[in-house]
């Protein structure tokens, strides 16, 4: 038995064998011995069966017609070379990209680049595999479109193919699919394997109720295995809602078993509830990455889904954007907890690998930021509100910590057994501070003091002993809540055995001088200010903190050293008044005696400056001239300019009028005349009548190309003013063109 083969193509061959005639048809063998026959059958079809690739779909008969670029390749013609059909071909990724093996119904792509593929004919359903090998490009949409017809992509080593579908459709658009037409029965499903790499990009711009876009649709189950990768982007423009879909399978199944990464992104779609992954059932065993992108009414997975076990799930709001992320890792799934910060998702929560790198923000309580705490794990920086961490191999507490307190809390003995505890806060508090042990929370209040105030600072008297009031001698801290977190002050020391220390307060310009111990509160009050002054603000060199500088009151907390404090005074406003100047400038606020200027608008055509007038008593120094000036009184004042008609002057009509003849044209040219606003151009055929208006211009030149070739003619200009009317000057002098050039 032999059989030829080229391309995976089985031909037909005559052969003799022991003086028996024996014939080939479509692979089997037909022999007079009834036993050899079968056993050839059986024999071919194993051999045809190896050429076949295993699929995850149920087999239906192979492809054998492929509409690609335009063009059917079939048994008579398989192969693509320089875009157009051949009967013979080699396939080498340069002219040669194509070639349809119809035994197996395997459309090899070799660095295709062209338009849409698309597998059809007539015998119902057939299995179309498309095998991959380097860069491929499809503009368009890939799609097996017999009656329930399956379609795999496969590669044999990294190979991509990258589709982009743009259309305006009032209907459905699909870069990879099987049968879409119909109901939601039917159609076959799509198997991505091997180490396929696809990039799928549909957007359908009409804005039409029924338009969709689909990166994959498949109404039998839709699967991606092996190494393949796929990144989707569907974008619709319909008016309907649920119109724009990543991948999607009608009430069947989603397999991913891929080592690879699936991106799925529909959140630039122009209406609501788009969906990234839709199907009747998910079955996520393995997968690099899954990253789903969709808008604020959008789905990750439409349907009953499940965050798988032993993968990473993490879901929130990454750049503004909502997105979900399924990953995959080598160590088991570990939770982050976030206290005071989110990550990257803008969660509280997360799930991580060993080793990952978390992206943490800190969040905004109107206080500053001071370092990032973990029970495992480690920062790139503990003390940046934005950094990372590295993951444990174990569940993890992250917190920020910030620091609440201007100043810190501290104690000073004020007299025996009897102190002061004063703190300076950055923002007020969600609920009043109190004093807690050095290593206890919230809840662990020391003597039932709280801070009560309406103010950043705060202080409280405390006193020694053991009552449930009293606060004895030790270490402490102070607890203070803002935002949704306890934040907690730095441990200090209650001593009620220190001697008390005070420090001189010398206040020039005011009053409140004396000695104070640290940590006191030291009021202040400035003098009363002299005539025509009053008070500016409170200065010092010593480093202290007025409550408020610019108040003639205020406080600051004593330091532990002397401090000399400055009340400063500045000059006492002057009163001003209104200046209100109708038709002019020169209005503004003015003190009594000041010397205003004012300036009338120019006057508008056919007007000049007559006068200014006012109610308000002042006296212009010439109230006849367009700028003049008055002296302020105490008290608001209008002035208003007033116009009159202008005098009326002759009119002259133009001079030095030219007319130039050129090719199919006739260049008239003038002098300005003084005060006319437009000109009207006259032309004729003849020197003393017949003259007629060609143009009215407020130019001083004008091309007359409605004239004839060979013929002479005659031009006059008028001057026109408007001003109560309108004035025209005479005609001016007459000019005739040389005879107008062919």
């Amino acid at each position: 038995m032999h059989i030829c083969t080229q391309e995976n193509r089985m031909e037909i061959n005559v052969l003799e064998t022991k003086g028996e005639k024996q014939q080939i048809k479509g692979g089997i063998i037909v022999k007079k011995n009834r036993t050899k026959r079968i056993l050839s059958m059986l024999l071919t079809l194993c051999m045809v069966l190896t050429l076949v690739p295993m699929t995850a779909f149920a087999a239906n008969a192979p492809a054998d017609s492929v509409t690609i670029n335009g063009v059917t390749l079939d048994s008579s013609y398989p192969y693509l070379v320089s875009g157009v059909k051949q009967s013979s071909g080699s396939l080498n990724g340069t002219d040669c990209t194509a070639h349809l093996n119809v035994a197996t119904g395997t459309l090899s792509l070799w660095n295709y680049n062209g338009n849409a593929i698309a597998a059809g004919g007539a015998g119902g359903a057939k299995d179309l595999t498309v095998k991959l090998k380097g860069t491929n490009t499809i503009t368009g949409d890939l799609s097996n479109y017999t009656d329930g017809g399956n379609l795999m992509i496969t590669a044999e080593e990294d190979a991509s193919l990258n589709i982009t579908y743009s259309n305006n459709s009032d209907r459905v658009l699909a870069g990879i699919s099987t049968d879409v037409s119909g109901l939601n029965s039917g159609g076959g499903s799509i198997s991505i394997t091997g180490k396929a790499n696809i990039t799928i990009s549909v957007t359908n711009t009409s804005t039409n109720d029924f338009a969709k876009s689909y990166g994959l649709f498949a109404k039998q189950g839709i699967s991606i295995s092996d190494s393949a990768s796929l990144d989707v982007t569907s974008t619709c423009h319909s008016s309907s809602d649920y119109s724009a879909y990543g991948i999607y399978t009608e009430n069947q199944s989603f397999t991913a078993d891929t080592s690879g990464v699936i991106r799925v992104d529909v959140s630039n779609t122009q209406n609501a509830n788009p969906t990234a992954i839709s199907a009747g059932s998910y079955s996520l065993t393995k997968v690099n990455q899954l990253l789903c992108k969709y808008n604020s009414t959008g789905y990750d997975f439409y349907g009953a889904f499940t965050p798988p076990a032993g993968l990473a799930y993490n879901k929130g709001v990454v750049s503004g954007t909502p997105t979900t992320e399924i990953r995959g890792g080598s160590t088991p799934v570990r939770t982050a907890t976030f206290v005071g910060g989110t990550n990257n998702f803008g969660e509280w929560t997360g799930q991580y690998f060993s080793g990952d790198s978390v992206e943490l923000s800190a969040n905004t309580f109107g206080i500053p930021f001071s370092s990032w705490q973990s029970s495992a794990g480690s920062f790139s920086s503990t003390t940046s509100p934005n950094t990372t961490f590295t993951m444990p191999n174990e569940d993890v507490t992250i917190t920020a910590r910030y620091n609440a307190f201007n100043v810190q809390p501290s104690f000073t003995k004020t007299e025996s057994g009897k102190g002061t505890i004063i703190f300076n806060l950055h923002a007020l508090p969600d609920s009043d501070p109190r004093l807690v042990t050095k290593t206890g929370d919230e809840t662990n209040i020391v003597g039932g003091k709280y801070f009560y105030g309406d103010n950043l600072s705060r202080e409280e008297t405390i006193f020694d002993g053991t009552g449930p009031y009293n606060v004895p001698a030790g270490e402490y801290r102070v607890a203070v809540k803002i935002g949704y977190l306890w934040h907690f002050s730095e441990v200090f020391t209650v001593n009620y055995d220190a001697p008390v220390t005070t420090y001189a307060v010398a206040v020039t310009g005011g009053t409140g001088g004396g000695n104070y111990a640290e940590g006191a509160t030291v009021s202040i009050t400035a003098n009363a200010p002299a005539t025509g002054k009053v008070f500016d603000k409170w200065t010092t060199s010593d480093g202290v903190t007025f409550a408020n500088e610019n108040s003639a009151n205020t406080t600051f907390v004593m330091p532990a050293k002397a401090v000399t404090v400055t009340a400063t005074y500045k000059d006492a406003p002057v009163t001003t008044y209104a200046v209100t100047v109708n038709s002019g400038t020169g209005g503004g606020n003015f003190a009594e005696g000041a010397t205003v200027s004012i300036t009338a608008n120019a006057p508008a055509t056919g007007k000049v400056f007559d006068k200014w007038t006012t109610s308000d008593g002042v006296t212009f120094a010439n109230a006849n001239s367009a700028t003049t000036t008055f002296v302020m009184p105490a008290k608001a004042v209008t002035v208003t300019a007033t116009y009159k008609d202008a005098p009326v002057t002759a009119l002259l009509a133009p001079t030095k009028v030219k007319a130039k003849a050129g090719k199919k044209k006739v260049t008239v040219t003038f002098a300005k005349a003084s005060g006319a606003s437009k000109y009207k151009i006259y032309r004729s055929a003849k020197k003393t009548k017949g003259y007629k208006a060609i143009k009215t211009t407020t130019k001083t030149k004008y091309v007359d190309k409605k004239v004839k070739k060979g013929k002479r003619y005659y031009y006059k200009v008028k001057s026109i003013r408007t001003v109560i009317g309108t004035v025209n000057s005479g005609y001016s002098k007459i000019v005739r063109s040389k005879k107008v050039k062919k």
